[in-house]
């Protein structure tokens, strides 16, 4: 016979995951990493945010994991490479409380150490470009996006130029020679969210913080946002996904973000149970996914995380 009460709980708790999924936008790490399966909405995207209107993807992964044994792990939002070889990785960071250049400067060895196998030449290395999507316009730029570029910068005596005595050329260059650009396969971009130029990648970064399903204006992506939230395939897909983040911490911090928020006669608490539980099925997930890395099996894994061997398999899908 089934319990009424746990009958009902698991209808309220379907209820909110629907809820939730209305809530998500592209800057949800669950809802970007469903959004992006889709190769060709992550298309569109890289697109736009490159500039390279003519790019065509031969394979994407969303939250894929970089790990070394011996040091920090990186987990990219969208890993994808091209028909002719490059590498494109996509971060989009909600926090802004931490150092966005050296983050991204660390994302990158990382992917350059993951796609160079061992015994293989430096020049085996493919060309990246790392777009890195943020809130806030951190360096207080005023655009919503830039790029990174490497120029060659050298003395004009050591370079053997000759200097004419009192000329206003003299100086500058003393101070340097040439500025020309140094090629090393490696692209960087910055966007935020923050600027609204007017741009198309402004407008872009306008559906990113709303990704609302009534939104035509953006092809492939609109589709698939539109799929994910309004049809019952697509927000079983978004369910199936986030289910492994209510089960490994969601109903906890639910209940206890609700009594602290009956406390306070508001609703608040509600959401703050929400957050608690998703941060710690993201936590898991990363966890799941490095010891994955390290040869640990599926059983191995559950047991280390204290959590079954379903939900392992649901992380490592």
């Amino acid at each position: 016979m089934v319990n009424k009460r746990e009958n009902k709980s698991a209808v309220i708790t379907r209820e909110q995951k629907v809820a939730a999924i209305q809530r998500f936008t592209l800057f949800s790490d669950t809802f970007a990493r469903v959004v992006f399966e889709d190769a060709v909405a992550c298309e569109y995207v890289l697109r736009i945010l490159t500039g390279e209107n003519s790019l065509q993807l031969s394979w994407v992964k969303t939250q894929f994991v970089l790990s070394k044994l011996v040091s920090h792990g990186a987990w990219l939002d969208v890993l994808a490479k091209s028909m002719d070889g490059a590498v494109y990785a996509m971060e989009i960071q909600n926090r802004d409380n931490v150092d966005h250049p050296r983050r991204v400067r660390f994302y990158e060895a990382l992917i350059d150490s993951y796609f160079l196998e061992k015994g293989e030449n430096y020049d085996e290395i493919p060309d990246v470009t790392l777009v890195y999507v943020c809130r806030k316009d951190f360096l207080g730029n005023g655009v919503v996006s830039w790029s990174v570029k490497k120029y060659q910068r050298a003395k004009a005596a050591s370079a053997g130029v000759e200097i004419e005595q009192g000329s206003r050329a003299k100086k500058e260059r003393e101070e340097c020679l040439a500025k020309k650009s140094y090629e090393d396969g490696l692209h960087t971009r910055y966007v935020n969210a923050e600027i609204d130029d007017g741009s198309e990648t402004a407008r872009l970064m306008r559906y990113f913080l709303t990704a609302d399903p009534k939104d035509e204006s953006h092809g492939a992506l609109s589709e698939r946002v539109r799929f994910l939230k309004c049809e019952e395939k697509g927000r079983d897909r978004v369910c199936e996904v986030t289910d492994l983040f209510w089960r490994s911490g969601y109903a906890v911090g639910e209940e206890k973000g609700l009594k602290a928020g009956e406390r306070r006669g508001e609703k608040r608490g509600e959401k703050r149970g929400e957050r608690r539980g998703m941060d710690r099925g993201i936590r898991l997930t990363k966890q799941a996914l490095i010891l994955q890395k390290q040869g640990k099996t599926q059983q191995e894994i559950a047991k280390e995380l204290k959590i079954s061997q379903k939900e392992v398999l649901l992380m490592l899908e």
